[in-house]
């Protein structure tokens, strides 16, 4: 999956704009086709001029929880960017449903890691 060139532009344009000085860019992958062709513009965008990365939270709330992971870990892999596959659990947020539950972990995951900038797609 590769980005138009359009979108690498826009996504150089927007971090030099809003993040000046920023060194690390973090892309949140799911391994669906949004965030693989983030990733994959975000790269393109910034070549060696700034360390791109991936995290993948897995919840293990669905049978092909794990799939998504190395699937994951083999597109980063392939692209050569680094990924951080964070496992979490929904048990604090249980009360609010597995929907709520999930996003309340998925944001605290993805908020977690230090970096400059964290860019998440979703279609």
């Amino acid at each position: 999956m590769h980005a138009p060139p359009d979108l690498e532009r826009a996504i150089a344009d927007a971090v030099a704009l809003q993040w000046r000085g920023a060194r690390v860019v973090r892309v949140g992958v799911s391994g669906g086709c949004d965030s693989m062709v983030l990733l994959d513009a975000t790269r393109r965008a910034f070549g060696d001029a700034m360390r791109v990365e991936a995290v993948h939270v897995h919840h293990g709330l669905s049978p092909n929880a794990d799939a998504w992971a190395t699937f994951c870990e083999r597109a980063c892999a392939r692209l050569g960017v680094p990924l951080q596959v964070v496992r979490v659990s929904i048990a604090p947020w249980r009360a609010l449903g597995i929907e709520a539950a999930a996003r309340h972990a998925r944001y605290e995951a993805l908020l977690a890691p230090e970096a400059d900038v964290l860019l998440l797609a979703h279609h």
